[in-house]
């Protein structure tokens, strides 16, 4: 996955929350409970996954400089 994947993915996960939480009012069943627990584990993945790539291109662009100066 690239960044702007990512960011779409992102984007779309915040929309489901929105929605989600804007008609699950009066929700005895629990599964807004279990919803909300899923949409943060799925936010955490995200923020993993965007360290990885930014990390990944720190490095190569370090690399790249390094390069150059020899």
């Amino acid at each position: 996955m690239n960044l702007k994947e990512l960011r779409k993915l992102n984007s779309l996960i915040a929309n489901y929350y929105d929605f989600f939480v804007g008609n699950a009012d009066g929700d005895e069943s629990g599964l807004y409970d279990e919803t909300v627990k899923e949409i943060n584990q799925a936010n955490k993945i995200l923020e993993k996954e965007f360290y990885k790539i930014h990390l990944r291109n720190s490095l190569a662009k370090a690399k790249r400089k390094q390069n150059k100066k020899v």
